[in-house]
């Protein structure tokens, strides 16, 4: 069974360093970063003699198909395509997945979605065999070897787009995985083990009194407001999209903060981090919250305090 965690945040002590002091946790975050650096400084990390990026990929997220494909890559836009061509596949097969995991009636009525899953298995495990040599000997490629890559990669990238084409197809079925409850063949209502539960509202703050809109502008009375711009991370995707704009309050005390509130908070790197509260509760360091990432598969690591919490959110621009 393939693992389906390349997609999610590595643990703290597995972040891939970058040399301007950020850290990047996951691929996404590593796709952003790459976007917004020179060639200069994609050099830094890639060249003949080796590849911190690919590495980072095989060893810290596991995935050892793209990080020997990323082997010999000099050219940043190359790269990143990629990248991108394998974010859409693994994005595709945990659709596909959680689809399968269960005896769900779609299997009996739409024998193509099965056919299709097999087929995506066969590629990637070919890719594996193929590419593990490589990745077990240090990441060193020699030139006949990098020529064969080079087409090997080309092939799997046109494969990889034919494949995600049909599977746009399927898309309405994948849907169904949303439902907490569905028919089984025999008619039975049964939960369903693999449904996403919503998270919880946040807690309304304003007041209609204290909002004054005219046809020129918009006016709204709150104290100690703060104006951020939401990093593209896209673990709170789809309430927070990058590049959007949040507005926060400071929160007086923590019994102004609620499950379901969305805060902004800085993690023990420093590092700001917008996410919802999922939890909260005492120990003997005092009052913490649990935050998690809508977008995340899981909570966040460590607890966060009352003096860590830059504000709560109120109002998001688009």
């Amino acid at each position: 069974m393939f693992k389906e965690n390349y997609l999610n945040d590595v643990l703290p002590d597995e972040a891939f360093y970058c040399h301007d002091g950020t850290y990047l946790r996951n691929i996404y975050e590593l796709c952003d970063k790459l976007k917004n650096i020179s060639d200069e400084q994609f050099k830094e990390y890639t060249d003949k003699s080796h590849n911190d990026i690919a590495y980072w990929i095989g060893v810290s997220l596991g995935d050892r198909v793209l990080a020997s494909r990323l082997q010999g890559i000099t050219s940043k836009e190359k790269f990143i395509a990629i990248i991108r061509s394998r974010i859409r596949v693994l994005e595709t097969r945990k659709k596909l997945l959680s689809l399968v995991k269960f005896e769900h009636p779609l299997h009996k009525t739409k024998p193509i979605l099965t056919f299709l899953l097999i087929l995506l298995i066969l590629v990637n495990a070919y890719s594996i065999y193929t590419n593990d040599k490589q990745y077990k000997n240090n990441f060193f490629i020699d030139k006949e070897m990098n020529v064969k890559l080079q087409n090997f990669i080309s092939k799997q990238i046109v494969a990889d787009n034919i494949l995600f084409k049909h599977l746009v197809g399927i898309e309405t079925l994948m849907n169904n995985t949303m439902n907490k409850t569905f028919i089984d063949v025999s008619g039975n209502l049964i939960e369903n083990p693999f449904a996403i539960t919503p998270p919880k509202p946040p807690t309304s703050r304003i007041d209609k009194d204290k909002v004054y809109v005219t046809n020129k502008s918009i006016i709204i009375f709150i104290k100690n407001p703060v104006w951020a711009k939401v990093a593209d991370t896209k673990s709170m995707e789809p309430v927070l999209v990058g590049n959007s704009y949040v507005l926060e309050m400071k929160p007086k005390s923590f019994n102004d903060l609620k499950e379901g509130d969305i805060i902004s908070y800085k993690d023990k790197f420093s590092d700001l981090i917008i996410h919802r509260i999922v939890g909260h509760g005492f120990d003997d360091d005092g009052w913490y919250a649990i935050t998690k990432g809508d977008n995340n598969l899981y909570k966040d690591p460590d607890k966060v305090r009352f003096s860590q919490i830059n504000g709560v959110l109120f109002g998001i621009l688009y």
